[in-house]
């Protein structure tokens, strides 16, 4: 049983040394194994996480779909691999979408909430009056499409590990039958420019 209980001991003390970790000390002559600073949050964090980690994926995601009409033992592992590579491509962009359409569908509430609280607009008036049952729907559903965007946003993350997890488990399960051109050898020096 100390076989696997040791490692299992070793590992979680690495993580949490790397949780803790929080700055070196002046005296220490070595930085640890595990050492992980933390280097505070910004404003550049939320935009690199929001558009540029999504823009990445997509491209990686991209790069899976060059293999579409590869050559595939059978018909059902090229619409597996179709389907994966179509998973990891299109699942980053959700975000996007889901926020244009709170935006389209919740701007109309906004623009009244601005216009209330920047120039004391009231909601009251006749001819911009709007019911308080309207206002509690309207908070209704905008906390509906939140709960909505929240549920995407997690089916999406399950979705793309489900597929990336899929996408490995074909790579390794199609090289049991290649096509016989996979064996040729090549002389590279015919196809690189030398002296």
């Amino acid at each position: 049983m100390w076989f696997f209980t040791d490692p299992l001991e070793a590992l979680l003390e690495s993580l949490l040394s790397i949780a803790t970790t929080s700055a070196i000390k002046s005296h220490t002559t070595h930085v640890p194994t595990f050492y992980a600073p933390n280097t505070g949050s910004s404003d550049d964090d939320a935009k690199l996480i929001f558009f540029g980690v999504p823009v990445i994926a997509a491209i990686f995601g991209a790069l899976h779909c060059i293999a579409w009409n590869f050559h595939f033992p059978s018909h059902i592992e090229q619409l597996l691999w179709r389907i994966g590579s179509l998973t990891i491509t299109l699942t980053p962009s959700v975000p996007f979408v889901i926020v244009l359409v709170m935006l389209i569908v919740g701007a109309p509430f906004f623009l009244l909430r601005f216009l209330e609280k920047k120039y004391d607009f009231p909601l009251s008036v006749p001819s911009f009056s709007l019911p308080q049952c309207v206002v509690t729907v309207l908070d209704v559903m905008l906390a509906t499409l939140w709960a909505i965007m929240v549920f995407l946003a997690g089916a999406g993350l399950v979705a793309y590990m489900l597929a990336r997890l899929l996408l490995l488990m074909q790579a390794i399960v199609l090289l049991r039958k290649q096509p016989e051109s996979a064996f040729y050898a090549i002389n590279w020096a015919n196809f690189l420019p030398h002296i």
